[in-house]
């Protein structure tokens, strides 16, 4: 079991593994799906009809405009406000494409068939397994001793859906609802639904499937939020407060874009000991991270910038288990 009080961070990396889009892998697919001549494809007749997106501006404006502002996110383009006028279209595409991605066939990556069949030489993926394997207590009375929170910016709701099957399928489904609610996920900017399998009945509640009624879509578009737009206070004081009493704070699949910093008082000083992934950052990139995150004596990123979430959990200090 996890001992010391640790807070996961997420970021759009963390849920890759499991299908989902990187924040430019999710606007290289809007981009695409705005770009198809038909006017009546799929993808645009569900923005028109199920999320009521009226094209003031055009579809074919965005594409140009995006390309042309170098952006790498959708988030990062309506930051501007010149670009606020395609807000709507962006909180509505970016439901549309990830719903796609919740497929719970997709949730286990290392499973044999998920992976390369000729070779079987996709190296493990799987850190969802990893983590609630050093979660897992043998009895379940002791589960909730485990000392975890997370503190969730992406949408999907991968993380949550998964650690309900796994103690399902090892403390069986009673006890599953119990025990999901001694690891809290705070979503800063929404989620793609409350978790239905818990037996809640928002109504934007959702079972982890890729499909969502027109009803559910209209109450995700308010519930959903993009990185410059109004947080609820509440929600920021809930992380404030695990953040401080922290012992670990652990970065994964993170951006460190400066306004989500910002926001969780990351410059503030902290008892913890701060580390995270760096997947695909080159050294003077980590360096300006540091730098942002007060290059204090605690910080312990990824110095490569080579290591996925699965290889920073294995080699690196940051699950303090009972195990040593």
């Amino acid at each position: 079991m996890i001992t010391k009080t640790t807070v996961f961070v997420l970021g759009a990396g963390a849920s890759q593994p499991y299908g989902f889009p990187t924040g430019a892998s999710l606007a290289n697919e809007v981009c695409a799906k705005l770009s198809e001549r038909d006017p009546g494809t799929e993808f645009k007749m569900a923005l028109r009809r199920e999320f009521e997106i009226q094209e003031s501006p055009p579809f074919d404006t965005f594409v140009p405009a995006f390309r042309e502002s170098g952006c790498a996110t959708l988030d990062e383009f309506v930051q501007s406000k010149k670009n606020r006028q395609f807000l709507p279209l962006v909180k509505a595409a970016t439901i549309e494409v990830l719903i796609k991605y919740e497929q719970e066939r997709k949730l286990h990556p290392d499973a044999p068939e998920n992976r390369n069949h000729k070779t079987f030489s996709d190296p493990p993926r799987d850190w969802y397994a990893y983590l609630f394997g050093m979660m897992r207590a043998d009895h379940e009375d002791a589960f909730p001793s485990n000392q975890v929170r997370v503190i969730n910016f992406n949408f999907d709701r991968s993380f949550e859906y998964r650690l309900f099957l796994m103690l399902r399928g090892f403390y069986g489904e009673s006890e599953a609802f119990q025990l999901c609610a001694s690891v809290p996920v705070l979503y800063v900017h929404g989620s793609l639904g409350g978790p239905y399998w818990l037996n809640e009945r928002r109504t934007e509640s959702r079972t982890y499937e890729p499909t969502a009624t027109v009803a559910q879509k209209h109450e995700l578009l308010r519930h959903v939020h993009i990185i410059h737009e109004e947080i609820d206070p509440s929600l920021l004081d809930q992380a404030h407060r695990w953040l401080s009493a922290a012992h670990m704070i652990c970065f994964l699949g993170f951006g460190y874009h400066p306004l989500n910093l910002e926001r969780l008082r990351m410059r503030e000083p902290h008892d913890a000991t701060i580390c995270g992934t760096t997947f695909g950052l080159s050294g003077p990139e980590i360096v300006r991270i540091k730098n942002g995150l007060g290059n204090r004596e605690n910080l312990q990123l990824d110095p490569t910038g080579q290591n996925d979430v699965l290889k920073f959990l294995r080699y690196s200090t940051a699950l303090q288990t009972d195990r040593g």
